[in-house]
């Protein structure tokens, strides 16, 4: 009994030790976080929502771990205290390294850079005196860690220390979690323009909590801030400056935006898309074309704004500022009316206020499946498109999604054969993928059918002349092609996930096949540049290239997913995921990478932060 008396008097007793540590080092944490924040002006409610998240998100998971060190070595002092000293002088010494770099690069530290530092320090072009700076820097975090370390272990009050911290950093969590699912769904940019600043973060946002949420704090929230929603962009400026019209044509072109869920490259064809093959016959063709996203949000993204699918976050943070993508804003300023057609919860992912703010989106199709779905979102844009609009062009974007996962369509598309229908919480250890690829490729035959009577419809209407038809996917779907047990969308960066088809019915070309590599980040240049009279620099508004009047260089792609990101080099895959790093080949997951150019990571460093003050 004595005995048990004296463990949890011990346990009790490094508890109060660990949180008077770590109540010590949370003034430092804030301090190195707010470096990240240059150029971004903190009021009171924002600097307050920053120390919600430093105590809740940042100081609460190395408690824990250091409370589980401190249990596993409860009878050894100086170990458990050693093992905390050095994982807080590390965390410290990460927030430390990233408040440098970040506010001239505008990314933060991860595995890839911290992959590349390991293995080519010279490659970042840092002299070898950074390095002995580094590394005095966190001898001094040591040094000082120690000193808190012993100081802390002298704290009294206990209970002041023991409940009173721990109660701080749960209601600093609960607390800014909640006033981000606000701040998103009012675009309270005060608070939701820090996201992107701050390394590892990923704060809860929720649609359907959202409203009740803001019935029950809202009010709290708006006096907090003053509701005074800022439309600066912080540090964050997109466009660079605003592209300037060149001409204006006097009979633009309407132009027609067709997207096939999970649509593979290799799935366009005369067999399973044949109304689409057709129209390629007569279209510019992009053989190698990815999208920006192997995930509908990142395709989506970098389709309209064309710039690096890694600025979503800034996007969100300060969409109010921006309003709409310059695309948009153009074919906006050019008379365009609008049609978007798409059954793909728009809202819940922030696309209406990002892509399509001022836009009415139709997304509420009768039927009991997305098949059927599909087929009144085509009568309803085909009712659409014989509205009378005098001589206004107009802008079409539909998103066919029968060919989602788990794949619908009717029986008169059920062509492909054997096909079976794919459970994915148990496709582990399946041997024969065609079953599920067959079943897929009927949805797309499906899909195909539906894209085909839109075309008949623009041919029947004699639109087609002047119409611009695109037709691609925002990403692609994989069933086990490597053997490696993956299967969807979502999982990693092979070809199988991001290689999408991209076909251009041009009426004013000949039909064109484009070798070169080209990318979603493209298509918006193209589009300013060949058809709305917006000349100058492409680099103002994108990271992407007209390709029809030139050939797209060999560069370095960069393709997001949900929470993490990749880097397409040649046919090299480097895939931050995100607290790792994985390396592999294009065309095989189970084959490694090429060691990364110093070059190209140079380029990298260059590259993505442009859009950042």
């Amino acid at each position: 009994m004595n005995r048990t008396l004296q463990a949890i008097r011990i346990i009790l007793d490094r508890f109060r030790w660990l949180t008077a540590f770590m109540a010590l080092n949370a003034p430092l944490a804030f301090l190195l976080i707010d470096r990240n924040m240059g150029g971004i002006s903190l009021d009171f409610s924002s600097t307050t929502y920053l120390l919600g998240v430093v105590l809740g998100w940042y100081m609460l998971p190395i408690m824990l771990i250091g409370l589980g060190f401190c249990l596993f070595l409860s009878p050894r002092y100086r170990a458990s205290g050693a093992v905390c000293i050095v994982l807080v002088s590390f965390f410290l010494f990460y927030l430390l390294v990233d408040g440098f770099v970040y506010p001239i690069t505008h990314f933060h530290i991860d595995m890839f850079w911290l992959d590349f530092l390991i293995h080519d320090f010279h490659g970042l072009g840092m002299p070898t005196t950074m390095l002995l700076a580094a590394v005095a820097a966190l001898t001094v975090l040591l040094l000082v860690e120690s000193v808190l370390f012993h100081f802390a272990s002298r704290v009294r009050h206990h209970a002041l220390v023991s409940v009173g911290f721990p109660l701080l950093v749960v209601a600093g969590l609960v607390g800014s979690q909640v006033i981000h699912i606000i701040a998103y769904e009012k675009n309270i940019d005060a608070i939701t323009r820090l996201t992107p600043a701050l390394p590892f973060y990923i704060p809860l946002h929720s649609s359907r909590h959202g409203g009740k949420l803001d019935s029950l704090f809202g009010q709290v929230v708006d006096d907090f801030s003053a509701r005074e929603t800022s439309l600066e962009q912080g540090n964050f400026l997109y466009p660079l400056s605003k592209p300037a019209p060149d001409t204006l044509a006097t009979d633009p072109p309407n132009i027609v935006v067709i997207f096939l869920e999970s649509w593979r490259a290799d799935t366009m064809n005369g067999e399973v898309s044949p109304n689409i093959a057709a129209l390629a016959t007569e279209s510019t063709v992009c053989q190698e074309h990815f999208s920006t996203g192997n995930s509908t949000v990142a395709g989506v993204f970098g389709f309209f704004y064309g710039i690096q699918p890694t600025y979503w976050k800034a996007v969100k943070a300060n969409s109010t500022a921006i309003d709409n993508p310059v695309l948009m804003d153009v074919l906006r300023d050019r008379g365009y009316r609008f049609g978007v057609f798409a059954k793909s919860r728009f809202h819940r992912h922030k696309i209406d206020e990002t892509i399509f703010r001022g836009i009415t989106i139709h997304e509420d199709f009768q039927g009991r499946d997305d098949a059927q779905q599909d087929v009144d979102l085509t009568n309803r844009m085909l009712a659409w498109l014989d509205d009378d609009a005098g001589d206004r062009p107009f802008f079409l974007f539909a998103f066919y999604k029968a060919s989602h996962f788990d794949y619908n369509y009717d029986e008169a598309h059920d062509i492909f054969h054997p096909s079976g229908k794919l459970g994915m919480s148990m496709v582990g250890g399946r041997k024969d993928p065609r079953l599920y690829y067959n079943d897929y490729r009927n949805a797309i035959h499906f899909d195909d059918e539906q894209v085909g009577r839109v075309i008949d419809h623009l041919e029947e209407r004699e639109l087609l002349d002047n119409t611009i038809v695109i037709l691609s996917s925002d990403h692609a779907e994989e069933f086990d092609d490597n053997g490696a047990d993956y299967w969807g969308h979502g999982s990693n960066f092979t070809r199988y996930q991001t290689q999408v088809p991209m076909i251009m019915h041009l009426p004013d070309r000949p039909p064109r096949q484009i070798t070169a590599r080209t990318s979603h980040l493209d298509m918006a240049p193209t589009l300013l540049q060949e058809y709305l009279g917006i000349r100058g620099p492409a680099a103002i508004y994108s990271d992407g290239v007209n390709f029809l009047a030139t050939d797209p260089p060999d560069r370095t792609l960069v393709i997001a997913s949900y929470f993490n990101h990749a880097f397409l080099v040649g046919d090299n895959v480097y895939a931050v995921v995100p607290t790792s790093l994985k390396k592999y080949r294009l065309d095989d997951i189970q084959k490694k990478a090429d060691p990364v150019d110093p070059v190209v990571f140079r380029g990298l460093i260059d590259g993505l932060g442009r859009f950042f003050r």
